[in-house]
């Protein structure tokens, strides 16, 4: 059971009804804001709000909670920074001209906000994983500005900015992955038996995250690809 967390309820309340992940944060605002703030009605209005006026010991006992209960969370914090500051790769040749031109129609709150947002956002995400709460690697796609697979090594990047190692960054986008689907004996670490689905760089990802972005070769489906493939 994953989505957003329901508008009427908190992250607490949904986790204790039943709900397994959260998917982009959204709602996270919902009690964790200092006493008096403003909670306004409209999405980016609240993220704004919680970009001014977050709690961060109620962040503490939230990310304590969901470590316990074994709640996950998916911030895909990529999609907030692409969406609300429309930042959007306009001469992108993978992404179709009519979505480029959806894209750059779309109502935006500045780079300013977005900036606030994200690095809130990206606090959360620090508090989370030092509660011990699991996370998830994931983009959104499509949404405004968020370029399928690309939008990837952009969430990498933005939780390594959250403080976190570049171990667990992949921690999160590898094996938490297969850990959250109960899918943990079949792949999500390399390791004889398990699926071989893997990148293979030049480079050490836990030195350079970025080195994923230009890999050496793709094992994918029983079939080698090489750089030129």
């Amino acid at each position: 059971m994953t989505g957003h967390c329901p508008r009427s309820l908190t992250m607490e309340q949904a986790a204790d009804a039943g709900q397994q992940c959260f998917e982009h944060l959204l709602e996270i605002g919902a009690g964790h804001l200092v006493d008096g703030a403003p909670w306004p009605p409209r999405l980016r209005e609240r993220l704004a709000a919680t970009a001014q006026h977050l709690d961060v010991e109620a962040i503490e006992r939230l990310g304590a909670k969901l470590a316990r209960d074994g709640v996950w969370n998916c911030p895909t914090i990529v999609a907030h920074d692409r969406m609300i500051g429309r930042r959007v790769d306009a001469d992108d040749p993978y992404t179709p001209a009519d979505m480029t031109e959806w894209w750059t129609s779309d109502s935006s709150d500045g780079v300013e906000s977005a900036q606030a947002i994200v690095a809130c956002l990206q606090h959360v995400v620090r508090i989370l994983h030092r509660e011990g709460a699991p996370l998830l690697i994931g983009a959104d796609p499509t949404n405004t500005g968020v370029r399928t697979g690309f939008s990837v090594h952009e969430e990498l990047e933005l939780f390594r900015g959250a403080g976190l190692t570049a171990l667990d960054v992949l921690r999160c986008a590898t094996v938490n992955a297969a850990r959250f689907l109960g899918q943990e004996t079949e792949w999500g670490n390399v390791a004889e038996g398990m699926r071989a689905d893997l990148i293979l760089t030049d480079a050490d990802p836990l030195t350079d995250l970025s080195t994923l972005r230009h890999p050496r070769a793709v094992l994918c489906n029983g079939s080698f690809l090489d750089r030129g493939a």
